[in-house]
C-alpha cells in the first residue's frame, strides 16, 4: 500500500498500521488500524479503518466484493469515511481522489505480484 511504513498483525484479520499519506499540500504520519470483518470467503468482506495523525483523523468502512468473470475476478469497492481536523479542509472531491489513488496503486501492486 502507497505510503504504508509499518504494518503489523494486532490479532486475526485485523493490523496496526503506520502510514504517511498526503493530500494537496497536508502531509502527516497516521497511526491506527486496519480490519477484515463479516468475511464471506470467495464473496465479500467488510474493512474497517481507523486512523489518527498530525493533520486530522479518518474513520471508514468499505465492502468489498469478488465477482468471478470466467479467467477473472472483478473486485467491486464500495465505501464511506468520515474524516476530521485540517485534512477534512481540502475538501471531499481531493479526498476521493487520493482514496481512488492510494487504492488504484495498492491493487496494480498486487496485480503485478500475482503474476511475478
Amino acid at each position: 500500500m502507497p505510503g504504508c511504513e509499518k504494518l503489523e498483525s494486532n490479532g486475526e484479520d485485523s493490523y496496526r498500521a503506520s502510514m504517511r499519506v498526503g493530500v494537496a499540500n497536508i502531509k502527516g504520519r497516521f497511526q491506527g488500524t486496519v480490519a477484515m470483518i463479516d468475511k464471506k470467503p470467495y464473496d465479500s468482506y467488510r474493512l474497517k479503518v481507523e486512523g489518527n495523525g498530525t493533520p486530522g483523523f479518518i474513520h471508514g468502512e468499505a465492502i468489498v466484493s469478488f465477482v468471478d468473470q470466467g479467467d477473472e475476478t472483478l473486485l467491486i469497492v464500495e465505501g464511506q469515511a468520515e474524516v476530521g481536523g485540517l485534512i477534512a479542509r481540502v475538501g471531499q472531491r481531493l479526498l476521493g481522489r487520493a482514496s481512488r489513488m492510494i487504492m488504484d496503486k495498492t491493487f496494480k501492486c498486487l496485480q503485478k505480484s500475482r503474476f511475478s
